[in-house]
């Protein structure tokens, strides 16, 4: 194998590796968060094909589900594969509102619950759940949750990390890292739940195993190439 031919094999796994590290650390920064409802009778359900939206930090978010029912058996957010991030971003779930036909209605947000879900690495807002965590002490009252054109869950994640401020205002108060606008139909004390905190288990990253798999093979055509190399060069 010529010395060429190496330089080659190099330039190329340096660009897929800087490839994969690159559009792995853009991917972190959005996440889908779905919305999950099901009426009553679980005839009617919806679990985010039709009701999403992206989850890119902290920041006010909006989900829609058109459709109409007569009271839920479950309610509830999952965004998916965010585990990792919240926790590093210290995020938390710091306001909801639902909205039935653009009325609001009542939420005691002190009983929304926020969890790991499944170990697998997402987070679940959990509204009411007839069979979760919520059925004893539902944050809204399950029957009151009527509507015949659109369902709408505003939240709000804020982060706990305080920006440094610059050197002429060190003694000036840091402000308050809450919602940027008053939130609506809810109280103001944060969730009981504790899965927007940083002490739950670290989840894995399917997208680090990638990586450490690109580094791998690099190593070892890099390896093998320069083995191939000083092997000729002897003869």
């Amino acid at each position: 194998m010529g010395r060429k031919n190496i330089v080659a094999i190099m330039l190329i796994l340096f660009s897929v590796l800087g490839s994969a590290v690159f559009g792995a650390n853009a991917q972190e920064q959005s996440f889908p968060g779905i919305l999950c409802i099901a009426d009553t009778n679980w005839e009617v359900q919806e679990w985010g094909a039709n009701a999403n939206t992206q989850i890119t930090g902290a920041g006010r978010y909006e989900i829609s589900y058109q459709g109409s029912m007569d009271g839920v058996a479950l309610l509830l957010i999952d965004i998916q594969y965010a585990a990792d991030y919240i926790r590093s971003e210290e995020l938390y779930l710091s306001s909801l509102s639902i909205y039935l036909d653009g009325q609001p209605v009542s939420v005691d947000f002190s009983k929304v619950i926020t969890e790991e879900l499944w170990e697998e690495g997402h987070y679940r807002i959990e509204i009411y759940h007839s069979q979760g965590n919520t059925a004893d002490l539902p944050p809204v009252d399950p029957m009151s949750i009527q509507f015949n054109q659109t369902l709408t869950v505003e939240f709000t994640l804020s982060s706990r990390k305080v920006t440094e401020q610059p050197e002429e205002d060190k003694d000036k108060p840091v402000p308050s890292q809450g919602p940027s606008e008053p939130a609506t139909n809810e109280t103001t004390t944060q969730p009981t739940g504790n899965a927007l905190q940083p002490e739950l288990r670290a989840q894995g990253s399917d997208r680090t195993w990638v990586l450490l798999l690109i580094i791998g093979l690099f190593v070892i055509i890099t390896a093998a190439s320069v083995a191939a190399f000083l092997a000729k060069k002897k003869r």
